[in-house]
């Protein structure tokens, strides 16, 4: 058995490669690249990166790795929580491919499992802060703070923008790295933060250019304070008020839906997801119904398919930001679907009781250390508290005394400026853990505590603050509490949704490739999951090794100076990019520079993404070939000398072809004073054969969930690092706990997502340099051995200038209109009667597919899949030719649902196994659709997006 890893993660073998190249029309790999990608932007040398490992070398390297990181107690709190994951939910749902390989729920019939589960969040979220509005995740706590301050602004009423309404204020009891992204966020909308104390805001009339406020609840001391009157004089105003909550203090405390609050946020990291070092972890943003058509990220709702049949679909979703361009209030994309399905499970385990249980713990263990620490004579400050003492040291007591018992004994908490110690107890906790915790107290004082006795269950804070409505009364939430239903309900979802564990996802411009166990099992070692991210540098040391490492690689591979890991999705990749350049353009007198250019073609998220920045955008048209037209780049470029700050071009193209003069583009954009900001997008194609600093960038964001391995996990996790030239490193993001600045600070903790940095630093420490480009070739050689299957019986709609495609191809589907009265998108819903996800549907090109295979799919695979293709081109003919009914015909009544398969009436002029079963294999692997074509409309007329039972 072969120990390289990279004939594991390739798909295709040296003889299959030799009949592709047949079919291709190349006689190597060689002559196909040099067909392919221009000559003068390949690289001379191979990439400086280590020696593959085998897969039993990486073993033992990244525990190695994991013993570095010391595993302490943590109460540091500040919106990271240890929490009690439920085995049942890491064992069937975090490691099970079936979720952590699906993609986004665009494709609603064979994405049912998944819209379940994404709806019981947002029913979670909207029960828990009683607003009737919450979309299905958001990045972390902090983008959601942003986000939640930009839908206010673009929301404001006719006379507040009429009398230019732009001050945001927040309380200064925020958490610090929310704040320091709201400065980041709000700056370049030309929102002006005033941050204060919430209770003086009110104590004189609110001024007129007050648009929203923000606060937290509890706030980041731990304080349960009382916003009634607050929102209700902000409501006065017409000021309107969001809340920062902790989901678990909701189980117990009025939730701010219910005292004034229009828009609520935060992380639901506490309902069993590891703290991962900083993420990911699902972020939550509940909203009044007022809000639907403006509220960021995506929102699950409940429709009917072509049969009455009730079904789940992505709501709205002409409503997605990105798709609005530069219009767009928000550049939200990939989220964190995955953890708020392991979130949503989380509840449906526990169900309302079980919350009140745990959050009643929680409250009950820290009431109880704050009676015992007044006791000893400590002065705690927060009269009302939920799970987070402030506590005032008295004069004889020795801070570093307590600050090294608290060491001896693996326990970190959390020390203020102001001299104060913090404690945040969270689900973990144990009676002796608190026992422990009042030891180190006491030693602080030169005495001794041993707990004995039990610590009694109670509710120590005002009764006002007492939550009085019920919660989570569905069925759903109500059901399954013992791990046997859990699990097969789990199973019942799962077997709703065609993931990477079923069949090739050829979904272009996202690289739905292999996601191998072996990257992935390193994140439930306690050494990356159980560390917070604000631990002692001296605990995290196999963390920093890691990230490290894996910056030089990344360097290595872009042909970069540096990098951050900071941006916790491609599209926020992007903004930080863009960041980075309006800072660095500041730093040097060029602040005004502020137009970028886009080709037409590019994906929604760079118009948004610059906009968000402050840019303007301006448009470069594409030529007939698919290419940026460099006449109008170059027009365009010096119209705008004075102002160009930056050219977003992604590469291979959005087209899927390697443009020949990109390095002429690059050099326009730098005579006129511009940067070059590439998006990573397509670094599949790239990797070991170019890359952006070789062809002239100066700075490009990677996405992690696409080019190197991180699943898509059904709409996020996600990572977007930005790599950069020399000049912009002094610019990228900071963070106020990692470098003591908010300047640029793009997320909640200071690398992002980094629990999932290890899924990268295996696939490149396995691969190796020779398997990186060798994956590269794999990815191209596949794109052009389709391209050759489907030219004649589709027609491909963009080649480079050699004839090739690059890593993916866009099937023409605008013919099939007027032939068979047929489109595009139900050749995608009949492919799931196959078995197979829809290609990308009508993007970048309308009335097209675009297919990406990667290069993890076997020949056979991709066989199949041209044999699909092949087969429903016939289907198409028959229509066309009058073989079959043009209004009652395959192709229009697809996906064909096992219901309707299994009925005993059948309607139809074809037969049943026709519809179930229309090539022999099928039936060896049949996945049945769970629901008939959705009804998208109706969904949109009739917007319910929580569940009411």
């Amino acid at each position: 058995m072969s120990k390289n890893f990279a004939s594991r993660h390739i798909g295709i073998n040296s003889e299959e490669i030799k009949e592709m190249l047949s079919v291709t029309g190349v006689s190597s790999i060689e002559q196909l690249i040099e067909e392919t990608i221009p000559g003068n932007i390949r690289l001379k040398e191979p990439l400086n990166l280590p020696e593959a490992m085998t897969e039993r070398e990486f073993d033992e390297h990244i525990a190695e790795l994991a013993s570095k990181n010391e595993v302490f107690t943590s109460y540091i709190g500040m919106g990271w929580y240890d929490t009690a994951a439920p085995a049942a939910i890491i064992r069937n749902v975090f490691e099970n491919p079936v979720w952590y390989t699906s993609y986004t729920p665009y494709q609603a019939e064979i994405s049912q499992g998944r819209l379940e589960a994404l709806l019981n969040f947002q029913t979670m979220i909207s029960d828990l802060t009683a607003l009737p509005l919450a979309n299905c995740s958001l990045l972390d706590e902090a983008t959601a703070a942003a986000e939640t301050a930009n839908m206010l602004f673009q929301s404001r009423g006719r006379e507040q923008v009429k009398n230019e309404a732009n001050i945001l204020f927040v309380d200064e009891k925020i958490f610090d790295s929310t704040l320091a992204v709201l400065k980041t966020r709000t700056a370049p909308q030309g929102i002006k933060l005033v941050v204060g104390d919430y209770r003086k805001f009110t104590a004189q009339p609110i001024e007129s250019g007050v648009f929203a406020a923000i606060v937290q609840y509890p706030n980041s001391d731990g304080s349960i304070e009382d916003y009634r009157e607050f929102a209700a004089k902000c409501a006065a105003a017409g000021v309107k008020v969001a809340a920062a909550a902790d989901l678990l203090s909701l189980c117990l405390l009025t939730p701010p839906g219910e005292w004034g609050a229009d828009v609520v946020f935060g992380t639901s990291q506490r309902f069993g997801i590891p703290m991962f070092y900083g993420g990911p972890s699902a972020a939550y943003l509940a909203a009044k119904e007022e809000y639907k058509r403006n509220l960021p990220g995506r929102i699950i709702g409940i429709s009917k398919d072509a049969y009455g049949k009730p079904a789940l679909r992505m709501a709205l979703q002409t409503r997605e930001q990105h798709i609005k361009r530069e219009k767009a209030t928000s550049n939200i994309c990939t989220a964190q679907a995955l953890l708020a399905t392991m979130s949503s499970f989380y509840a449906v385990y526990h169900g309302p009781d079980g919350l009140k249980d745990i959050a009643l713990g929680v409250h009950s263990k820290a009431a109880f250390l704050s009676e015992e620490l007044q006791k000893l004579g400590y002065t705690q400050e927060n009269s009302n508290f939920f799970d987070t003492l402030k506590i005032r040291l008295p004069e004889n007591a020795s801070m570093e005394t307590l600050r090294q018992t608290a060491l001896d004994c693996r326990v970190n908490l959390r020390y203020f400026d102001d001299g104060a110690v913090g404690v945040s107890i969270d689900e973990t906790t144990l009676a002796d853990d608190i026992g422990t915790l009042l030891y180190i107290f006491a030693s602080a004082l030169n005495s001794d505590y041993a707990l004995n006795r039990e610590i009694p269950e109670k509710i120590s804070f005002n009764p006002d603050f007492i939550r009085k409505s019920e919660f989570l009364k569905q069925k759903v939430f109500n059901s399954y509490h013992t791990e046997t239903e859990l699990m097969r309900y789990i199973k019942r979802l799962e077997r709703k949704d065609i993931s990477l564990a079923h069949s090739m996802i050829s979904l272009g411009s996202c690289t739905m490739k292999l996601n191998a166990a072996q990257e992935l099992l390193p994140l439930n070692m306690a050494g990356f999951a159980n560390i917070h991210p604000y631990a002692p540098g001296c605990q995290t040391e196999g963390y920093r090794e890691l990230i490290d490492n894996l910056a030089e690689y990344l360097t290595t591979i872009t042909g970069f100076a540096g990098v951050t890991f900071q941006p916790n999705s491609g599209a926020a990749g992007e903004y930080a990019g863009l960041m980075t350049i309006r800072a660095y353009l500041q730093s040097i007198g060029q602040g005004h520079r502020n137009i970028v250019l886009i080709p037409a073609s590019a994906h929604g998220t760079n118009p948004a993404s610059a906009i968000q920045a402050g840019f303007q955008t301006v448009t470069i048209k594409t030529d007939e070939s698919g290419n940026t037209d460099i006449a109008d780049l170059k027009q365009k470029a010096e119209e705008n000398r004075e102002n160009l700050a930056t050219f977003m071009i992604t590469y291979p193209s959005t087209h899927g072809i390697f443009e020949t003069n990109i390095v002429e583009m690059c050099e326009i954009i730098h005579a006129n004073g511009g940067q070059v900001y590439m998006d990573g997008a397509n670094m599949n194609a790239q990797v070991g054969l170019t890359n952006p600093g070789t062809i002239g960038a100066d700075i490009c964001h990677l996405n992690l969930h696409k080019t190197f391995a991180i699943p898509h996990g059904g709409g996020g996790p996600g990572e977007g690092p930005v790599c950069c030239a020399q000049h912009l490193v002094p610019f990228l993001p900071a963070h106020p706990e990692k470098d003591g600045s908010c300047a640029n600070t793009v997320a909640s903790s200071p690398f992002g997502s980094a629990g999932i940095l290890p899924i990268t630093y295996a696939y490149i420490r396995m691969m190796g340099a020779d398997g990186l480009k060798h994956a590269t070739e794999a990815a191209i050689l596949n794109a052009n051995y389709l391209a050759a299957k489907f030219d004649k019986s589709y027609g491909i709609v963009y080649r480079g200038a050699g004839g090739r495609v690059g890593h993916e191809l866009i099937l023409d589907c605008r013919w099939m209109k007027d032939y068979a009265g047929v489109t595009e998108t139900d050749v995608a819903k009949r492919l799931m009667d196959y078995g197979f996800h829809a290609p990308t549907l009508s993007f970048p090109v309308h009335g097209t597919l675009m297919v990406e295979p990667t290069e993890s799919e076997s020949l056979s695979e991709l066989n199949r899949f041209a044999e699909t293709m092949a087969s429903i081109r016939v289907e198409i003919d028959d229509v066309a030719e009058g073989r079959a009914d043009r209004e009652d015909n395959v192709l229009l009544n697809s996906p064909h649902p096992q219901y309707e398969i299994c009925a005993d009436e059948w309607k139809h002029s074809y037969s049943r196994s026709r519809a179930a079963f229309p090539l022999p294999w099928v039936a060896e692997n049949k996945f049945w659709v769970n629901v008939a074509r959705v009804d998208n409309a109706f969904g949109d007329r009739n917007l319910v997006c929580k569940i009411e039972d």
